[in-house]
């Protein structure tokens, strides 16, 4: 019999009838397991996803929660590629919801009307998924920076291309990650024409007349 894989949720939603949907749609997964957790306020929410002693894989966070909204809670964290994916549920389709709530860092945006086990089950998995790719780019960049004092061109020259890779293998990859990348091969680029420019400055034939 194949192991399960277990998923920590935590879901963030101050109406209890969607803690009872999201519990009965999840429960319908038979792999991955998930393990669902339930915040139903603004302030325990943000309590919670600063307390270190309770690390989860996913987040799902309700737009509207009282007097507060979901997007307070995506400023409130400032989402980095360190934590956890964020995916926002909400009642109505709102486009430019939407849009404010990927620009903050949110991974997906469902219509809960719309909500089923398979499309639930498919959109954390991959929000993980892309997460995961986004954490190993930013371990590739601190990595570099932190090579920087040694011999920066070697590493940048080594590096450079495998997080080009590894941002092109996922499409949905953040913006800022994108930039940041894309940044570092151009960097490449200028100090490798640099580097070359001196060396033939440099060779016998060019040497400069005294």
């Amino acid at each position: 019999m194949a192991t399960r894989s277990r998923i920590r949720i935590l879901l963030i939603d101050d109406d209890p009838e969607s803690h009872v949907a999201v519990r009965e749609f999840l429960s319908r997964i038979e792999n991955p397991e998930y393990v669902l957790d339930s915040v139903y306020e603004f302030d325990s929410a943000v309590a919670r996803l600063r307390d270190p002693a309770h690390l989860y894989d996913a987040i799902l966070l309700d737009h509207y929660l009282g007097e507060h909204t979901g997007i307070e809670i995506l400023r409130e964290l400032q989402i980095t590629p360190l934590l956890p994916p964020v995916i926002v549920l909400t009642g109505s389709d709102d486009k430019a919801l939407d849009h404010e709530a990927m620009s903050l860092g949110a991974s997906d945006f469902l219509v809960k009307s719309q909500i089923n086990p398979a499309l639930l089950d498919r959109s954390i998995r991959y929000a993980i998924e892309h997460r995961k790719n986004e954490r190993r780019i930013v371990l590739k960049q601190r990595e570099i920076a932190s090579k920087l004092m040694g011999d920066p061109l070697s590493v940048i020259r080594s590096r450079a291309l495998s997080i080009q890779r590894l941002v092109q293998e996922d499409p949905n990859a953040n913006p800022k990650i994108r930039e940041a990348s894309a940044d570092i091969i151009a960097m490449v680029r200028r100090m490798t024409d640099l580097k070359n420019k001196g060396l033939r400055n440099d060779s016998p034939g060019n040497s400069p007349e005294i």
